[in-house]
């Protein structure tokens, strides 16, 4: 991080995965730094420990079936009767961690409440999950973990009220109508409560509406909760060293010029499709990979 800085790196605030290296040396070489707990991992890991309650439940919901269809005996109605209630007990505690956790990952978005409400929701969640999570020290432990690093999870709130200054400032509108465009994120758009608030909001704005309502569009979009550039260049680049034991320096300059070189074959932008990163960047015509190496 030292190197990058002495070569020109000034950051603001840093999305990681809570790594003991970067957390270790980014403090260290940007000490005013924001960091922000990456919310792809807290989802992800999370939501691993969730779908192993799933998978718990099929397999007892299986062991009462395969034991309903076999011939009754005394001892095989109580295995019976064991089963139905195993399995009874673990599909209303799934039904419940997983309505928890799809709220949780609302949350965990821009889901329209300020950091406050949502610390006290995400807080209520987390007790909510412990209470039918006591046979799964995985979950448990993922909980506590959220809750560990929540402050650094929910940063981007406060990241987004900075840029609805900033924003009001420049174009000389209220910043109350930014933070009524956010709070509507949280009311289904068909109900009253989000009808009163755009009439509010065109009452308020007039001919500035369209302009707010695209430059809150653009904030939303700028504002980064995950790593997600650098987990896609993780994933391109792990298949890669899991076939060699050892990968030299020299390997990752020529990954860079094959990624960059390489035109793209689809895309949700149909303009990047049929060219390369270095051709969109340029604006100009480049040569294929293997014609850049002299083949």
């Amino acid at each position: 991080m030292q190197d990058c800085r002495n070569r020109g790196l000034e950051l603001e605030v840093s999305i990681n995965d809570g790594g003991t290296g970067l957390m270790s040396g980014i403090p260290k070489v940007y000490e005013d730094i924001e960091i922000q707990s990456d919310i792809f991992h807290a989802i992800y890991d999370l939501g691993k420990e969730v779908k192993k309650v799933e998978r718990k439940a099929y397999s007892l919901i299986k062991d009462e079936h395969n034991l309903s269809k076999k011939k009754p005996k005394e001892k095989r109605a109580y295995e019976l009767g064991t089963a139905t209630r195993k399995a009874k007990e673990i599909i209303q505690n799934y039904d419940t961690i997983f309505i928890l956790f799809t709220w949780l990952k609302e949350l965990l978005g821009f889901s329209g409440y300020g950091m406050e409400d949502t610390m006290n929701l995400i807080e209520f969640i987390l007790c909510e999950t412990e209470k039918v999570s006591v046979n799964y020290p995985g979950l448990l432990k993922e909980c506590v973990k959220i809750r560990k690093n929540l402050q650094a999870l929910l940063s981007f709130i406060t990241r987004l009220g900075k840029g609805m200054c900033k924003y009001s400032r420049e174009l000389d509108i209220p910043i109350e109508a930014f933070q009524v465009m956010y709070k509507q994120l949280s009311c289904d758009s068909l109900s009253h409560q989000y009808q009163d608030m755009e009439y509010q909001l065109v009452m308020t704005l007039m001919h500035k509406y369209d302009k707010t309502r695209e430059s809150f569009g653009k904030l939303l979009r700028e504002t980064k909760k995950a790593s997600s550039l650098v987990e896609n260049l993780n994933g391109r680049i792990r298949v890669y060293i899991e076939m060699k034991r050892v990968i030299p320096t020299r390997f990752f300059v020529l990954l860079k010029v094959y990624f960059n070189m390489r035109k793209y074959k689809r895309s949700r932008c149909t303009e990047r499709i049929g060219k390369s990163p270095l051709e969109l960047l340029t604006q100009k015509p480049q040569p294929e990979f293997w014609e850049a190496l002299g083949f």
